[in-house]
């Protein structure tokens, strides 16, 4: 069952992702999964959120906003 839910569904599910919005937006989304992880943790496991999580979350959300906004001042200039 770990195999299925841990491999097997995740690649079928970025696939199908990939198909429906494309790679870009896949990809920015799929940057999400380790705070999504990490708030799971945190609420459903009681895990303390230290630091280190603290760090982690900034640097996805940091990296998710220069990929936007690389993204829009791409799209702005004209070829």
């Amino acid at each position: 069952m770990l195999g299925i839910f841990g491999t097997v569904l995740p690649s079928f599910l970025l696939n199908t992702a990939i198909s429906r919005i494309g790679p870009q937006a896949t990809s920015s989304t799929a940057s999400f999964g380790p705070v999504i992880t990490i708030v799971l943790a945190v609420l459903v496991l009681g895990e303390a959120f230290t630091w280190i999580h603290a760090m982690g979350t900034a640097l996805v959300l940091l990296g998710s906003w220069l990929f936007a906004r690389l993204e829009s001042q791409n799209r702005r200039k004209p070829t």
